[in-house]
């Protein structure tokens, strides 16, 4: 099946998956319901000890706070000390325990950090005191639950956040997931959204506007899964949104207006986390974790690389001169 084949990017979310249907949840068709049903799953593990320790009072909302502060301050999977992850969800504890001290309270985040750990896995504990999200996709949804929530909490404070993280690789999944968190509230908050993304094309430059156009596209696909449809305004602004970008990226001129518009459009569509770089031990090198994109190599184009003989050897330098090197053979096609 396509649909599942495409939801199923990484094994921990195929695992996943996996769990919901032995649940008898059947197939998950979205990747917010899954993981809803496997966040809920994990927290019913061990029921009898958390509610002697009475984790059960604020275990699932300490752990959205948790997950959106650390998203919100750091990225994804980057480990945290225990005094941050105290500091995380001390309010949490402050509104769901009464009449305990901070130092009480911090006694007791100690310990419920360390029973999940154990118990429902979600976190895990590396080194003495320092916690990560064992797996970077419930961090995404975890944090998009926080975000949807403060719909109710804070009178449309998430818009101001996901605008300013829109452009953010460490936030892509989460914004994915965002729609579907603020779909169980109701259309109308999803519609809003879609109208706020929208407003940002209004007068912007033609990059801006493809940015913009890439983010749509990235942040509507996975509500198809939903039912849900942009309703008939919304859906005539997409549509000129579309109308204007996607010809000017084929045949637009200038060219270098155009390559420009066509890298924001793609970089929109398909984010990924950029400078991940793992130092070579003994050696002064550091080697990209993945292969170099095409975004990653216009820096160095962009920067003057090819001018730099610091960066090439003597050889090289020789070669790069006699072909007279600027840039990459067919360079404008890979840009596209």
């Amino acid at each position: 099946q396509p649909d599942l084949w495409r939801l199923a990017a990484t094994p921990g979310v195929l695992m996943r998956m996996y769990a919901v249907h032995r649940s008898g949840h059947g197939l998950p068709g979205a990747l917010a319901r899954a993981y809803g049903v496997v966040m809920r799953w994990l927290l019913g593990s061990r029921e009898s000890q958390r509610r002697r320790a009475e984790f059960h009072r604020f275990a699932e909302t300490a752990l959205v706070r948790l997950a959106f502060t650390m998203t919100n301050r750091a990225g994804f999977l980057r480990a945290f000390s225990l005094a941050e992850a105290i500091r995380a969800v001390d309010c949490v504890l402050a509104d769901r325990i009464d009449g305990q001290t901070g130092a009480a309270r911090r006694a007791l985040a100690t310990r419920w950090l360390r029973f999940e750990c154990g118990a429902s896995h979600i976190l895990e504990e590396r080194g003495r005191g320092n916690f990560q999200f064992r797996d970077p996709t419930m961090q995404a949804y975890l944090t998009a639950v926080g975000l949807a929530r403060r719909e109710r909490e804070h009178a449309r404070g998430w818009w101001r956040i996901v605008k300013g993280k829109l452009d953010e690789p460490a936030w892509s999944e989460a914004l994915e997931l965002f729609p579907a968190c603020l779909h169980g509230y109701s259309e109308e908050h999803v519609d809003r959204l879609f109208d706020q993304l929208l407003r940002l094309g209004d007068g912007a430059s033609l990059p801006d506007q493809a940015r913009i156009l890439g983010h749509i596209e990235r942040i509507i696909a996975p509500m198809a899964a939903h039912e849900y449809s942009l309703p008939r305004g919304l859906h005539t602004a997409f549509d000129a949104l579309q109308a204007r970008v996607l010809p000017f990226l084929v045949n637009g001129t200038p060219l270098t207006l155009r390559i420009t518009a066509r890298m924001a459009y793609k970089c929109a569509r398909r984010p990924r986390q950029a400078d991940e770089l793992l130092v070579l031990p003994g050696l002064r090198v550091r080697l990209g974790k993945y292969p170099v994109t095409v975004a990653e190599f216009s820096r160095f184009v962009e920067s003057g690389g090819y001018s730099d003989d610091t960066l090439w050897d003597p050889e090289g330098i020789i070669i790069r001169d006699q072909e007279k090197w600027t840039e990459p053979e067919s360079w404008v096609q890979q840009i596209w």
